[in-house]
């Protein structure tokens, strides 16, 4: 709701404030809509966390590695589940820290499976940031925890800078 009134009233940032605590301060959810104008900024000690609760998603997502549609020879399942910050049709946007994106990932291990994906049947994967058909796009000083398939997925987008963004356990 403040990404969407920041937005409204002509741009700005949009704050998630940290804290000194060794865990940070944790802010969990599943699909975060960016919107025009609008500098989403995680202070230091700032977690944005994706949920495990299946509850929090308002849609169905997939599990797994890969999706079978059919006609369709390769689909991972983050192509099907919404990413965790998804931009479709923006301009001017910042995802700014120093703060923390931390992705679901929880190890387990499905023993009928011999293949590279065997250890995340019970995984509900999504991409970090998904922003396509946009412009003039910042992404800086975030570190990404944990994320279990592609960091970023930017398509068709123009003008983007990337810079000091750190990929920890992937």
């Amino acid at each position: 709701k403040a990404i969407d009134a920041c937005s409204k009233a002509g741009g700005g940032q949009v704050v998630l404030p940290g804290s000194d605590d060794p865990y940070g301060r944790r802010y969990v959810a599943t699909n975060i809509r960016l919107r025009s104008n609008v500098d989403l900024h995680f202070e230091k000690g700032a977690i944005l966390w994706q949920s495990y609760d299946l509850r929090d998603y308002t849609y169905s997502p997939a599990y797994g590695h890969d999706f079978d549609i059919p006609g369709c020879p390769w689909t991972h399942c983050l192509f099907i589940n919404y990413p965790l910050l998804q931009g479709n049709d923006i301009e001017n946007v910042k995802i700014t820290g120093p703060g923390v994106i931390r992705m679901s990932d929880p190890y387990t291990v499905n023993p009928d499976w011999s293949h590279y994906a065997r250890t995340c049947t019970d995984r509900i994967h999504i991409c970090p940031i998904g922003i396509s058909n946009s412009r003039n796009i910042e992404f800086t000083d975030i570190d990404e925890l944990r994320s279990n398939n592609y960091h970023t997925n930017f398509q068709g987008d123009r003008n983007i800078f990337i810079g000091n963004v750190k990929l920890h356990e992937v």
